[in-house]
């Protein structure tokens, strides 16, 4: 089933000249509807995961990407994703390393709050459980306000916003930009 995130996502991509149609592409996690309707056309597209899914091609950790070359991707895309990994820094900081220097782009979206600060869970096992926890490190650590999220790619990106309305519940949703910093 296609999420408000995807149809943004989607739309996002049609506005620009899409990086992940023309080059080399990593995408963390993209599920099989994921990869049907966003990124099925992609040339040179490697799908990973932490965990062992079959929808992915490769088992990587976000955090530590030490098969990717530095500066040898075109294209990074996250959906969701960092809010579950447990250090995101570390996670934005191997994104930043293997992105090409020059014209290298993260594209990522993150549920998050505006107005709120970012908030660490305390029952971090939902929804993916224990086992999962134990295993792979995958829970959900935090749930992102704006502000902080914007502060934190900055660090590492030069970062723009596209937020569009969906076209089916009008929700509205942000696309976040990311070019690596020199």
């Amino acid at each position: 089933m296609l999420r408000i995130r995807h149809r943004v996502l989607s739309a996002y991509l049609r506005l620009i000249d899409d990086p992940i149609a023309t080059g080399r592409t990593y995408v963390c996690s993209a599920n099989g509807e994921e990869m049907r309707h966003l990124f099925g056309d992609a040339p040179d597209l490697t799908n990973f995961d932490v965990r062992p899914l079959g929808s992915a091609s490769l088992q990587m950790d976000i955090q530590d990407m030490s098969p990717v070359a530095d500066g040898s991707v075109d294209c990074f895309v996250a959906l969701h994703v960092l809010n579950h990994v447990a250090d995101d820094e570390k996670a934005l900081a191997e994104i930043a390393r293997i992105l090409k220097p020059d014209g290298g782009v993260f594209l990522v979206m993150v549920p998050f709050r505006r107005g709120a600060a970012t908030q660490k869970l305390d029952d971090i096992t939902v929804p993916y459980g224990a086992d999962a926890l134990a295993q792979y490190g995958v829970g959900t650590y935090r749930r992102y306000g704006l502000d902080d999220f914007r502060k934190l790619l900055e660090r590492f990106f030069v970062v723009s916003e596209f937020s569009f309305a969906d076209p089916i519940v009008r929700a509205q949703d942000t696309v976040f930009q990311a070019r690596r910093l020199s």
